[in-house]
């Protein structure tokens, strides 16, 4: 892939993460701060840093400096309470609001001004290109670890109504030999395979996004530890059981980049001219 070519595809990250993903992730992580704010619990402090975790890891990567530090200092207070396991101090709680305040200012910056790192945060071309344009779900192939046959048969049965290809294994070493014969775009990994131990199971998803293949790790529990697991090893995504196919497919389209590279079209039914003017202004 040519450098302008790469370039061009940052760019429409930075402008995805900008439009899509910031103001999701700040939406959440404010009603998280809310919430902890009326009744601090050591269960939602938790899940307020995986949340400010995985924006961190987005707006670094891009190059968005200023809100990644903010971040990453949200993230070590919160840590340090956390590891108390006692509610904040008033001074805790007020460098807390201070930092929430910066954290607010930086995305109302990048919102308002749509500003773009400069070329001393520019970052390097990977050393995996970015994956071919696809344009169909049928030509993307996804492996599915699960050892119950039931909930398997289930969810294969319902990413084929979204027109995906799935494979099925039902242990890990079946999985690993599995991606070094057949293009794989994506692996849903159970963490609860039998007599795999989840550390394991990471390691794996690390390797697979090491090697350009997105990875799910898949679980019935939804704890901080588990999912700080996951971000550890940098999947793409976290998901929980029992399925919620609409949510996985989503998921699935954000991580493989589909919507990006994709535009919908979309046709729009209305007796009122004026909308029509604007769905066709030529």
């Amino acid at each position: 892939m040519s450098n302008q070519s790469f370039e061009e595809k940052l760019q429409e990250l930075r402008n995805f993460f900008i439009s899509t993903t910031l103001p999701d992730y700040m939406q959440a992580i404010t009603s998280r701060w809310q919430k902890l704010q009326q009744d601090w619990d050591q269960e939602s402090c938790r899940k307020c840093i995986f949340e400010l975790h995985s924006l961190k890891g987005s707006s670094g990567t891009l190059g968005y400096d200023q809100i990644s530090d903010v971040l990453n200092q949200f993230i070590k207070n919160l840590r340090a309470i956390d590891a108390s396991s006692q509610p904040p101090s008033k001074l805790q709680l007020v460098e807390l609001e201070v930092l929430f305040a910066s954290l607010t200012f930086s995305h109302q910056a990048l919102l308002n001004k749509r500003q773009h790192p400069t070329d001393r945060h520019a970052i390097a071309a990977p050393k995996h290109s970015l994956r071919p344009i696809t344009l169909n779900p049928q030509e993307i192939k996804i492996l599915i670890v699960e050892h119950k046959q039931s909930e398997n048969a289930s969810i294969q049965k319902q990413l084929a109504e979204f027109g995906f290809d799935t494979h099925h294994v039902h242990s890990l070493n079946e999985a690993k030999v599995y991606v070094t014969q057949y293009p794989v775009e994506l692996v849903m990994l159970d963490l609860a395979i039998p007599n795999v131990a989840a550390d394991d199971i990471y390691q794996f998803a690390a390797s697979l996004e090491e090697n350009d293949i997105r990875s799910f790790i898949v679980s019935e529990h939804d704890n901080f530890e588990l999912r700080l697991g996951a971000v550890n090893a940098n999947v793409s995504n976290y998901v929980i059981k029992p399925y919620q196919v609409t949510n996985l497919v989503a998921k699935i389209r954000s991580a493989l980049l589909l919507d990006m590279m994709r535009p919908f079209k979309v046709l729009l039914v209305d007796d009122q001219p004026l909308w029509l003017a604007i769905s066709n202004p030529h």
